[in-house]
């Protein structure tokens, strides 16, 4: 996650936690529906984030 700007990294958190959330509500046999929905949303955000990181203005700043 080195390489990840601020977006991507919180749609890769965002998938880590849907994941365990969707586990925790497999175990507890409880159901939400279309909760696969989640993930390509978090894709999208991902993929967002990967056209602010190529085409973006580059703010790296040599202080």
């Amino acid at each position: 996650m080195k390489n990840l700007n601020g977006i991507q990294s919180l749609s890769v958190v965002g998938i880590i936690f849907s994941i365990f959330v969707q586990v925790t509500l497999f175990f507890i046999d409880k159901n939400i529906p279309d909760i696969w929905a989640l993930y390509p949303s978090w894709a999208l955000v991902f993929f967002i984030g990967y056209l602010v990181k190529r085409f973006g203005k580059n703010e790296d700043h040599v202080h």
